[in-house]
């Protein structure tokens, strides 16, 4: 199961989660938007052993890098 991460994103590039666990910019995450509800994204993040399971031939302590993918739920705009 793949997780979901709700941001709110604020001034068009700065952004945090609802409970302020997480924030930054989104092009320091080289967001791209390729539609008018999708964007894409890479995410950078520093690998412990709760998720070295998840990663074929990763070491605890390493970066991984991952595209994702983000989807637009407000507002919503039936037209686009």
């Amino acid at each position: 199961m793949q997780n979901v991460h709700l941001l709110v994103v604020f001034n068009n590039n700065d952004f945090k989660d609802p409970w302020c666990k997480q924030g930054g910019s989104l092009t320091n995450w080289k967001w791209e938007q390729i539609s008018p509800k999708r964007a894409k994204y890479w995410e950078i993040k520093w690998l412990s052993d709760g998720r070295l399971s998840e990663i074929p031939d990763a070491e605890e302590g390493e970066f991984q890098e991952c595209e994702r993918i983000a989807i637009k739920i407000w507002p919503y705009d039936s037209h686009s």
